[in-house]
């Protein structure tokens, strides 16, 4: 079984187990591009280069795409990182297209294997910023989780972006002074952009789109 399967079954486990809340409305969505080759061997060899994708973050910024959001990696401390490779407690900046704050996610779990490999983050406070970090500076709440994959299945390879949990974060202080704008962005222009940039996402890390064309 793969990561993206484990991670489907594991969800449908918590909530048959009724550990998710009664009354919380929130949202599972999952984004995926598949890609066949002549070969395994050749299936491998896009496999090493997609594991490479995958976690070169600082790199998504450069997908082509008329709507591409940017995404940086920093530090707990919040410096920038130029490093090519995410592990875990970095954070990521999300600049979604338009006026719109910066987001911030941080990196909870890697997983890294001879044909399947991924990397999970959750919704986070802003690392730059020193005098507060009690705020949740995303439009979901910090109990989201997304699954970044690749995986490779014989002459096929397929990755994926796995959204679990998605709930609008604009309650209580984990929200701060963001609960309006938080549910217009997830409720409005994310809702409408999700599919575009995950779908960019994983044509890119199976060789369908190339950064910087």
């Amino acid at each position: 079984m793969g990561i993206k399967e484990k991670t489907v079954e594991g969800l449908q486990n918590l909530k048959d187990e009724g550990k998710v809340l009664k009354g919380e409305k929130s949202k599972d969505k999952i984004y995926e591009s598949s890609r066949d080759f002549a070969t395994e061997d050749e299936a491998r060899s896009e496999f090493v280069r997609a594991r490479q994708r995958l976690f070169d973050v600082n790199a998504w910024s450069s997908i082509p795409g008329i709507a591409n959001a940017r995404f940086r990696l920093f530090n707990k401390s919040g410096e920038p990182l130029e490093k090519s490779v995410a592990q875990v407690d970095d954070f990521i900046e999300i600049d979604l297209p338009g006026p719109l704050p910066m987001y911030w996610v941080r990196v909870v779990d890697v997983v890294k294997g001879d044909d399947e490999a991924s990397f999970t983050v959750q919704p986070t406070y802003d690392p730059t910023d020193i005098d507060d970090r009690s705020v949740t500076d995303h439009f979901f709440q910090d109990k989201a989780r997304s699954v970044f994959c690749v995986e490779q299945r014989g002459t096929n390879l397929s990755a994926a972006e796995i959204g679990i949990n998605e709930t609008i974060n604009n309650e209580g202080p984990e929200a701060g002074s963001k609960a309006v704008i938080n549910t217009l962005v997830s409720e409005g222009g994310w809702a409408g952009f999700q599919q575009y940039q995950w779908k960019n996402l994983t044509e890119y890390l199976v060789g369908l789109k190339s950064a910087g064309e």
